[in-house]
């Protein structure tokens, strides 16, 4: 039984997909007062070398706060993420807030390049820029499996060694 459970734990997490997490980072411009914070997922380490885009399947999640409104990927399913040589260039996003009790705001947050965000029924703008920081390098799961083994291996040497003292004082 504690064999199956340990197939099914080593199965699990040799088939697990890895995620990359990136935090963003929306900067007013000059004479623009309106930033903001976010995050995405992607299913993979974009290219070091080309241009990698990630949409539908491959970007798994966006969320964005700026004005005090949330803006996620629920909103603009058509969404993309864009990196050249490793680094982000682009966020294909464009949508328009609607507040609560379905009080629409005209909020909109254009991220093409740079960012545009028009707010209060678009009597105020904010322009800027945006970054995202790398996410932390992933353990790579290898190793992990084989902390594990060297540990499982260690415990039955150990319990070995024990045994045949045992079985030795007897004597």
């Amino acid at each position: 039984m504690a064999c199956f459970g340990l197939t099914l734990l080593l199965g699990s997490a040799a088939n697990a997909s890895p995620v990359y997490t990136y935090d963003l980072t929306l900067t007013p411009g000059a004479g623009s007062t309106v930033g903001g914070t976010g995050t995405f997922e992607i299913t993979s380490m974009p290219s070091a070398t080309t241009t990698s885009t990630f949409s539908g399947s491959s970007l798994i999640d966006l969320s964005i706060n700026i004005g005090g409104d949330d803006f996620t990927l629920a909103d603009d399913p058509a969404a993309a993420v864009t990196f050249t040589k490793g680094v982000l260039t682009n966020i294909k996003y464009a949508y328009t807030f609607s507040g609560p009790n379905n009080q629409t705001h005209g909020d909109t947050l254009d991220l093409s390049g740079v960012y545009a965000f028009y707010y209060n029924n678009n009597l105020g703008a904010s322009y800027g820029s945006f970054t995202a920081v790398d996410p932390p390098a992933a353990v790579p799961e290898p190793f992990t499996l084989s902390l594990l083994g060297a540990g499982l291996a260690g415990a039955v040497t150990l319990r070995r060694a024990k045994r045949a003292a045992k079985g030795l004082g007897a004597q």
